[in-house]
């Protein structure tokens, strides 16, 4: 079993910024990856949406390619697409080396449509990245399902995705030994961690222990960076893995992004864990619930979960800001009532 690691600082990080890095880190950053020997690299998202020159976003290759390093040592880049989002028929074939790959995320009700567009990745020559979000809400037979339809498109790797870092160490021994059991044994297994639970880093270490019988690539950012708890912490897994496998990636150089770079946004935004987004994950729902219902000034915990334990499903695993103005609205006004009668009965 060989561990790779990928970095996701400039496309999961771009969830606090709204990706807008400016150019010279992005570029900064991406050498700087290079230099420290990691295996693989996320620039960013292709996306149908308006964007600037100064975002981790994309819409075409000559896009992409502007961000590369002119020379570079052995990272391979990649992007993410959101299932839906956008054409990929419109993206150019894989014509040299340098986007090695493309990783799709999907929600559970997308896998046809997913399968679809994992197929055209592969028609235009790219390594395919197959990324199930939410995978611990899948059943055993929906895993099974995932996992047969996976192995007839040979992708480069299948995920187990944490999205909403609600998984524990023992679902992820059981998600790993199911898949590693009827995947086919070519395709890599990766690992995308959330910290809600602050378990990211242990899930992780739980998965390279358990010595598969195939490649695992784990994914991290810089100090943590992304939406809500943020993402397993890229240094904390570069020193356990450096003390495994005899220093293969330079953690000073990693330390110093976290300098240049990233400090400074830690300063303006907050990411890590916080009680709110260990709500969230208690509950399985998005994080976004808990954020929208910050900005709206409420802080008390109780309050929160009053409202968090309302959210039904579909909605748990994909946000509406209407769905959840409709609890905060309705939160409010049965609030009111209860002042009013407290009031009325001289409380």
């Amino acid at each position: 079993m060989c561990i790779y690691l990928m970095d996701c600082t400039l496309r999961d990080g771009g969830y606090i910024n709204n990706w807008n890095f400016g150019s010279s880190v992005i570029h900064g950053m991406i050498e700087k990856f290079d230099e420290a020997s990691i295996d693989f690299v996320e620039l960013g998202f292709l996306t149908g949406q308006q964007h600037t020159g100064e975002q981790s976003l994309f819409s075409n290759y000559d896009e992409i390619k502007a961000v590369l390093p002119k020379h570079k040592k052995e990272s391979k880049y990649v992007v993410m697409v959101n299932c839906g989002e956008f054409d990929i028929t419109k993206f150019v074939p894989c014509n040299d080396e340098s986007i090695f790959g493309i990783r799709i995320a999907f929600h559970k009700h997308q896998i046809e449509e997913a399968l679809k567009l994992g197929r055209q990745v592969q028609k235009l020559g790219y390594k395919l990245f197959f990324q199930p979000m939410c995978t611990d809400f899948y059943t055993d037979i929906e895993i099974m399902n995932l996992i047969l339809a996976t192995n007839k498109i040979n992708p480069y790797a299948l995920y187990i995705v944490d999205s909403f870092g609600t998984m524990s160490g023992e679902v992820v021994e059981h998600l790993s030994f199911l898949i590693d059991e009827h995947l086919d044994k070519d395709i890599m297994l990766g690992f995308h961690a959330h910290n809600n639970l602050q378990l990211a880093y242990s899930n992780a270490i739980k998965l390279i222990n358990l010595e598969l019988e195939r490649d695992i690539i784990i994914d991290a950012t810089v100090s943590g960076i992304g939406r809500g708890a943020g993402n397993l912490n890229m240094e904390l897994i570069i020193q356990e893995l450096n003390m495994r496998e005899r220093l293969k990636y330079d953690l000073i150089t990693i330390v110093g992004i976290y300098d240049n770079y990233i400090s400074k946004l830690q300063i303006e935004y907050r990411w890590g864990y916080s009680v709110p987004f260990f709500l969230t994950a208690n509950l399985k729902c998005h994080p976004n619930y808990a954020k929208f219902l910050i900005h709206k000034g409420l802080t008390s915990a109780n309050s929160l979960t009053e409202i968090l334990e309302k959210i039904e499903d579909p909605h748990k695993m994909v946000f509406s800001k209407n769905y959840i103005e409709t609890l905060y609205n309705e939160y409010l006004e049965y609030r009111q009532c209860e002042e009013e009668r407290c009031d009325a009965d001289g409380k």
